[in-house]
């Protein structure tokens, strides 16, 4: 695309920058820098955020350039100044520099409540996520401005897990078998490989219908929009805005998009058509987004967008979260997996005293070590290590009078809370036990989001598809410790890698599994 600068500029100024020199091109450019820097400098917001304390801008005094140095900063040791901040200023706020603009990070739990319970109209809690994953560029439109769908992913998909249990049960076992097998002797599984998979097929499978659970285009679709998504996110955020639009053209995820709505596509308008006609149609999510959605949105497109933004949290958090929880558990086979199968044992064996015969969502809230397994890794291994994102769109004032201008980010120091001594007793160890040994009205529970269990959020915002997640994760745990035997291969451990505060996961990694002995 060319631009024609006659039509977009006075034609005046036009030949006043033809008749520049090289020199006084220069200057000029010289000129309006110096300008912005002291009109930035002597700002409102600038004056604003700098009477909070920074960690990590640098020793320039120009706040332009400080912001820059953080940024940088912040990309290459965002752990460190994260827990810096938190040690120098615990009890009260800090400052850092993120791509996106200044994060002003919390540490306690009074300010915390406090922006939590901000109206959507001040703190928005959508615009943090779409920054993060450029939305708008990666997804759509209507994934960056709606939560329609989120109340039923809270409501009616929690409300409909037991329903699903045995069908969960069923893909996990299918997938198991197919991707796995059978090994008598210990073998090295790509465990990172198997696990997104089995879950995008169990997720399609209870909530977009089993024709697209069991179409393995659809699943590898879906497997690849999260990894795509994730790629062209991070790749164009180091863009300035004006230049995203171009440069996600050059990214992988609008190629995956076009590829999901022709595989797709068809299953999606054939459920539309039938809602229309009023004909039986299963009690899936498809089905309720249709019914939900507006006349002019129960379009395929409009629909398939919000599925797979669905996938995506559903594949990527999930995935993440059971095999970081794995890991640790591989790290200790001994201490882990008998209890783990034996308390598993146990709650089957009382439901079948009490009349079910079958695994039940019920039987899943009684397996307190198992959660407590969850909720170490999470509070050790989180996806964010800053939580609880919230995108200043008016200014916020803290009732002890702090002010956090519009464009500002206020979130949580959630790492370094979870590993604070204050908190948690030998915090840098992973006790995966920990919880379980907790009185019964003290207990945490992975789905119970606090200041000290973050990782789903908080609030009216909490992630509303946790209920779900975590009942899958407990499935897929369940299935792979009775049909395994599990440990890590000698002189290997996770890696724990960072790009800024997010955590990435580890891929690379092979486990040792053999078909269970015992």
């Amino acid at each position: 695309m060319t631009l024609d600068l006659p039509n977009l500029i006075p034609s005046e100024w036009v030949r006043i920058a033809r008749d520049l020199t090289l020199g006084q091109t220069l200057v000029l450019l010289t000129v309006v820098s110096i300008a912005y820097c002291v009109l930035d400098t002597f700002s409102t917001k600038t004056r604003q955020l700098q009477r909070i304390p920074s960690v990590g801008y640098g020793p320039i005094p120009i706040p332009i350039i400080q912001r820059w140095y953080g940024a940088i900063n912040l990309m290459l040791k965002g752990r460190k100044l994260l827990f810096d901040g938190y040690i120098k200023h615990k009890g009260s706020i800090f400052r850092l520099s993120g791509l996106e603009g200044e994060l002003v990070v919390v540490t306690e739990a009074e300010k915390f409540a406090e922006y939590v319970a901000a109206p959507d109209s001040v703190l928005s809690q959508m615009e943090p996520v779409n920054n993060l994953l450029a939305v708008r560029r990666t997804v759509g439109e209507l994934s960056a401005t709606s939560q329609m769908h989120a109340p039923l992913v809270r409501i009616n998909l929690t409300q409909h897990i037991s329903r699903w249990v045995g069908a969960i049960r069923e893909e996990i076992a299918k997938s198991s078998e197919r991707e796995i097998g059978n090994p008598q002797d210990w073998t090295e599984v790509a465990i990172a490989d198997v696990i997104p998979v089995t879950i995008a097929r169990l997720g399609n499978r209870v909530m977009f219908g089993e024709e697209l659970g069991k179409n393995e285009k659809h699943v590898e679709n879906c497997v690849g929009f999260t990894n795509d998504l994730i790629i062209s996110a991070f790749s164009i955020r180091v863009f300035p805005s004006w230049f995203q639009d171009i440069a996600i053209r050059f990214t992988p995820i609008l190629r995956r998009r076009k590829l999901v709505n022709k595989v797709a596509g068809p299953h999606v308008q054939a459920r539309i058509n039938a809602v229309a006609r009023g004909e039986d149609v299963p009690d899936d999510m498809l089905t309720w987004l249709i019914q939900t959605y507006p006349p002019e949105l129960r379009t395929v497109d409009a629909i398939i967008e919000t599925m797979m933004f669905i996938n995506f949290g559903s594949i990527h958090t999930t995935a993440g979260a059971f095999m970081a929880a794995l890991y640790h558990i591989a790290g200790e086979p001994e201490k882990y997996i008998p209890a783990l199968r034996q308390e598993f044992e146990q709650v089957l064996t009382e439901g079948s005293k009490e009349g079910s015969a079958e695994l039940t969502k019920q039987m899943l809230g009684k397996l307190v070590k198992m959660d407590s397994v969850l909720l170490e890794s999470a509070r050790l291994d989180p996806p964010q290590m800053a939580s609880v994102h919230r995108l200043a769109l008016k200014p916020f004032t803290f009732k002890e009078g702090t002010t956090i201008p519009a464009g500002t980010t206020l979130c949580l120091a959630a790492t370094p809370i979870q590993n604070d001594p204050e908190f948690f007793t030998n915090p840098s160890e992973f006790d995966g036990f920990r919880f379980a040994r907790q009185e019964d009205g003290q207990r945490m529970y992975t789905v119970n989001t606090s200041l000290k269990n973050s990782t789903f959020g908080h609030g009216r915002h909490a992630c509303p598809g946790r209920f779900f997640a975590i009942n899958e994760i407990k499935l897929l745990m369940i299935e792979l410790l009775s049909r395994y035997d599990v440990k890590l291969i000698p002189g290997t451990e996770p890696r724990r890698l960072f790009f800024g505060v997010t955590t990435i996961p580890e891929t690379k990694l092979k486990l040792l599994l053999r078909t269970r002995r015992s």
